[in-house]
């Protein structure tokens, strides 16, 4: 089956108490993201696993979406779900397992490559700014065993809060949280909070990053862009001549634009004319992707690229019941014993905002992911020329290990969040 990952909302949950800021100071001896051929197993089939679950939630959310913008974070979707895996039993775990693609790890061997590859993210890069955070907030006196909140805040820093969920204070406490850790770009999470919720998994992730090669922005100016066949909209186009790794196929265009010190990237897909975006990602899968980012080598390459701003809510329990995981969601048929002997919970919501904005300076990117709980009841040659004025992909990705941090599809591109 061709999976491709449709790119609008993704799922972020907090797993840091403070946040995961640029500390060096108390990283493990953990394998270097930097040489892949230093990550452990168990690293490289979590990172495998973020790429192929990336390109299959955009193909889940693409039909419902072909005319929109798709954004998500499918390494912070993850994350939240391996939370999660520490309080599922039974089949509600193997369903949860299979879906994120960890067969054959152990849960401790899971959490420890999480908390490895948070650390390692956050640090690679001292001129990208990216924080990463966990929390866990349970309805005041619901028993919750302590294994589980000693897990999470172990190995992904989770923050644990019990508040009176009765108390009107009580949403703004938990959208505070997730507008704190996205720098205020997701400022509400949740609106209010049912009488049978007895808690909410979060998770957040903010990437900031300034181009290797800036944009000037004397070269933009309004250009149409095609979103299909028959029809235009104006938009704000930038416009570099710069060497950048290329690649050029009879079906596609693709670039990757580097931050910082060059270890994250944002990689361009252009489907050639007349392929429209929405065929490409049913036709291509991870194995197609993977030869792609081999084959990227340095050119000049004349890039148009347009600007654009967006924002984006959805729930998830459709696609991820979709993908695979359906007992979490059956009040009768889910197991989180491990949350509370008492049994009776199963995931009733899962929401995840995301926010992205690309300028001439470069990318600012966050996400916020809501898991509620509820209780029963050549010099001569012409140069290459890129000109993005129709329906393309772009990954935000770590370029020496491929680890997936965003992907998304842009349809219409807006400047208005």
């Amino acid at each position: 089956m061709n999976v491709f990952v449709r790119v609008a909302p993704l799922i972020i949950l907090c797993f840091l108490i403070s946040g995961c800021k640029k500390d060096h100071s108390d990283l493990p001896n953990a394998p270097s993201l930097h040489n892949p051929n230093n990550l452990n197993a168990q690293q490289k089939q979590i990172i495998s696993a973020d790429q192929e679950l990336a390109l299959k939630l955009l193909e889940a959310l693409n039909p419902q979406q072909l005319q929109q913008n798709i954004f998500i974070s499918p390494f912070s979707i993850s994350m939240a779900l391996g939370m999660t895996l520490n309080s599922a039993r039974a089949n509600t775990y193997d369903e949860i397992r299979q879906t994120l693609g960890f067969e054959g790890l152990k849960q401790e061997e899971i959490n420890q490559s999480y908390k490895n590859l948070m650390q390692q993210l956050i640090t690679f890069d001292n001129l990208v700014f990216m924080e990463l955070a966990n929390a866990i907030f349970y309805r005041q006196n619901f028993s919750v065993k302590r294994s589980f909140l000693d897990i999470n805040a172990k190995y992904f820093n989770a923050r644990i809060s019990p508040l009176d969920f009765a108390l009107p204070a009580a949403v703004g406490t938990i959208n505070q949280w997730a507008s704190d850790h996205t720098h205020g770009k997701i400022e509400q999470i949740l609106t209010a909070i049912p009488a049978e919720t007895v808690m909410y998994l979060l998770n957040a992730i903010y990437f900031k990053g300034t181009w290797v090669y800036r944009f000037d922005e004397r070269f933009t100016n309004e250009q149409p862009f095609f979103p299909d066949s028959t029809s235009k909209i104006p938009c704000d186009m930038m416009q570099i001549t710069q060497q950048l790794p290329y690649l050029e196929r009879s079906r596609l265009q693709m670039i990757d634009l580097p931050y910082g010190n060059g270890h994250y990237v944002m990689t361009l897909i252009l489907p050639k004319y007349p392929l429209h975006v929405n065929t490409f990602i049913g036709q291509f899968n991870n194995q197609n992707i993977m030869n792609w980012f081999n084959q990227l080598s340095e050119d000049s390459v004349t890039l148009k690229f347009p600007k654009f701003k967006i924002q984006y809510d959805r729930s998830l329990k459709d696609v991820l019941m979709a993908l695979g995981i359906r007992d979490a969601f059956h009040p009768q048929r889910a197991n989180f014993t491990g949350i509370a002997n008492s049994g009776g919970l199963y995931i009733s919501k899962v929401k995840h905002s995301t926010f992205i904005e690309v300028n001439e300076e470069g990318t600012e990117a966050a996400g916020a992911t809501l898991v509620e709980f509820s209780k029963t009841s050549a010099e001569n040659s012409p140069k290459p020329f890129m000109l993005v004025n129709r329906p393309f992909l772009f990954i935000i990705r770590e370029r020496s290990s491929n680890m997936v941090l965003f992907i998304g599809k842009i349809v219409r591109p807006q400047w208005s969040a």
